[in-house]
């Protein structure tokens, strides 16, 4: 495979083959131009309705919670809260802020979706599966 470089990504298939090299990953000069490239590439992708849906799959089904994606981020900072051995009050402060953001936001996005969607599952949880 051919590495290319700065400047080189012009096209889908010339950035599926950089996104493919082993190299990409070390190549820290073109990264800017590739991002931009992946998202001119797959961001433009096709609309198939401008309808809200209600979301399905994965997390939503599983953990049976309508914000997933706030739940992995408490648990990412968590985790690093955790690796720095627990002593950093400053990150700690961070992690709670972050809570009871994440908690407000899914408290909103849980009303949205309640009162868009009829089939709404009822047991669905906002943020923390089977308690919150």
């Amino acid at each position: 495979m051919r590495h290319l470089g700065v400047g080189a990504v012009k096209t889908y298939s010339d950035t599926l083959t950089y996104f493919h090299d082993l190299r990409f990953c070390f190549d820290v000069k073109s990264l800017f131009t590739v991002t931009a490239c992946y998202c001119a590439c797959y961001c433009a992708g096709h609309i198939v309705t401008t309808a809200y849906k209600l979301p399905r799959g994965a997390w939503f089904d599983k953990l049976n919670v309508s914000a997933p994606h706030y739940l992995a981020e408490i648990i990412v900072h968590v985790s690093v809260g955790v690796a720095l051995g627990m002593r950093s009050s400053t990150w700690w402060l961070l992690t709670g802020y972050l809570l009871l953001n994440h908690i407000q936001l899914a408290a909103d996005k849980q009303r949205f979706y309640r009162q868009k969607f009829d089939e709404f599952p009822k047991d669905r949880k906002m943020l923390i599966p089977k308690i919150l």
